[in-house]
């Protein structure tokens, strides 16, 4: 499991990687759902990732992407986004979905404001909700 840390409403920040266990899985979560690791996420997503935000850790199924391009927008037309996130000593971008509501958002994942390290809002991603 590859672990990030979302510092949501006061900056985004990263944490280094982490392997987890692997137990049995029927790939049953989609692109921007909760997971407990890469065997559980279905082809569109590359990996199981933990988000360790200011309310909790959970993990999510997502992408790693260079822009959002690469990332696939799914529920409610809303949009996705690629971020790196500030302190991941790995640098590697991942896919969040975009959200107005808290109902553009997965069952399990909560919409929330992601600022930069400033502290300036630059956009409301959906987010494990643990």
């Amino acid at each position: 499991m590859k672990r990030w840390l979302v510092a949501l409403s006061f900056a985004l920040l990263g944490a280094g990687s982490m392997a987890g266990c692997v137990v049995e899985s029927d790939t049953s979560a989609l692109l921007y759902e909760r997971c407990v690791d890469e065997l559980d996420c279905d082809a569109a997503a590359d990996g199981c990732y933990e988000i360790d935000t200011a309310v909790g850790v959970g993990a999510m199924c997502s992408a790693q992407c260079l822009d959002a391009s690469d990332c696939l927008a799914i529920r409610g037309g809303v949009g996705a986004v690629c971020y790196t996130l500030v302190g991941d000593p790995s640098g590697i971008s991942i896919c969040y979905e975009q959200c107005d509501f808290e109902s553009d958002c997965a069952v399990g994942l909560s919409c929330t404001d992601a600022l930069d390290p400033s502290g300036a809002l630059i956009d409301r991603i959906c987010v494990p909700n643990d």
